[in-house]
């Protein structure tokens, strides 16, 4: 991305080659949105059917994830505009202006920290990007318009950024994508944002991780492997890690948290677990589906290999930054779940042992759990018992 730093009317960035040839691509042939253009104000508030690139949106277009990758990169966007994004979160909206849709001149809204106005495609030969203005009446410069371009700036209490886009006459659709980066402590439409966590730079560092206590050390190490990869709130995967290919990652935690979602992935592309807690095959091999299909028992097997000698040549700092984490068990799973018999019993006889050595009958803390999945589980063992007697005797049922 190249940033030209602008100081009339006002402070603003002309950015251009924003997004890869790809990415772009991607905006531009996106097929022509359904926006309801009846009402004109001269405001968007007024519009229908507005497109927000949100969690939902990029779940169901994958496509996207890599263009709200480079949106999220909040480190370049800190460093180029000077503004920290730290307790922000973004939102995207991709739009297909028509006339005689008009930007009435306005000063953005102090809920929102940063503004990126990106033109992506237009039907008119004409010059439609934004207008600048001196102030709400006095206008400045009319921007030149450049594909895959556009504007950027920031927003403060009581300035003085006066923009807009003139009333004009022009044809077909002008398909720009705006960018505000908004206040978390203040910014209630969630609807409208795009939240995926590990689209945001999570920066490894254990130079300064290993100085903490243990608690925040554990909970560091902790965000960062939940970071790397898994299913995000709308059951979809956004991963930092290739989970294909565990053993070419560069740091350990990406090698364990690569294999965790490796197992995990080739065992559900199989299978599933019933309500019992049973696991039942529902495809034969010939016939899988999911990223793991081509992945063999053999292959499968020589990862757990692979991952029994990374956890013994780094077993003290692995126990040391994730004992207080659910990693560890979530390591030891890949073995229950794919490993060989000797293997699964040895596991779950070292579970029921530590399960009973965290039992401290002082704290009654210990005997309770806040996963909701586990609570709904033990409600209806035992919303049906009739005396203590029966109560126990349910809970000791597997």
């Amino acid at each position: 991305m190249k940033v030209e730093v602008k100081n009339k009317p006002w402070k603003h960035f002309i950015f251009d080659n924003i997004f890869s040839e790809e990415d772009y691509q991607t905006l531009k042939d996106f097929p022509r949105l359904d926006s309801g253009y009846e009402n004109i104000t001269g405001f968007r508030d007024t519009i229908d059917n507005r497109v927000f690139l949100n969690d939902k949106f990029v779940s169901e277009n994958p496509n996207f994830k890599s263009i709200l990758k480079t949106l999220n990169n909040t480190d370049i966007f800190k460093k180029t505009f000077g503004v920290d994004l730290k307790n922000c979160s973004l939102r995207p909206e991709l739009i297909d202006d028509r006339y005689p849709f008009f930007h009435e001149v306005h000063c953005d809204h102090p809920d929102k920290v940063l503004t990126l106005l990106i033109y992506i495609d237009k039907d008119d030969e004409q010059n439609l990007a934004s207008d600048l203005y001196i102030d709400e009446n006095t206008h400045h410069t009319k921007l030149k318009w450049k594909d895959n371009g556009g504007i950027g700036w920031t927003i403060e209490p009581n300035d003085n950024k006066w923009h807009g886009f003139r009333p004009m006459e022009y044809k077909g659709v002008r398909r720009i994508l705006i960018c505000n980066w908004v206040k978390n402590s203040v910014w209630r439409n969630d609807s409208q944002l795009y939240k995926d966590f590990r689209s945001r730079p999570f920066l490894f560092n254990p130079k300064k991780w290993n100085k903490l206590n243990d608690s925040e050390r554990n909970n560091k190490y902790d965000e960062y492997m939940d970071w790397l990869g898994g299913i995000n709130p709308m059951n979809n995967y956004t991963d930092n890690v290739n989970s294909l290919k565990p053993n070419d990652e560069d740091n350990l935690y990406k090698k364990l948290k690569a294999y965790i979602l490796l197992c995990r992935r080739y065992r559900d592309d199989r299978g599933y677990y019933n309500p019992s807690g049973v696991y039942i095959r529902t495809f034969d091999e010939g016939s899988v589906r999911g990223i793991t299909k081509n992945i063999t028992k053999k292959q499968i097997r020589l990862h757990l290999d692979n991952l029994k000698i990374l956890i013994n040549d780094n077993f003290n700092e692995i126990v040391n930054n994730l004992i207080m984490t659910k990693w560890c068990v979530s390591i030891a799973m890949c073995f229950i779940d794919l490993g060989t018999e000797e293997e699964k019993l040895y596991l779950k006889n070292l579970f029921n042992q530590m399960t009973l050595d965290r039992l401290d009958f002082t704290r009654g803390r210990t005997l309770f759990t806040e996963d909701p999945i586990m609570n709904q589980k033990l409600i209806n063992k035992t919303k049906d018992t009739k005396n203590i007697k029966q109560f126990l005797e349910t809970l000791c049922q597997k």
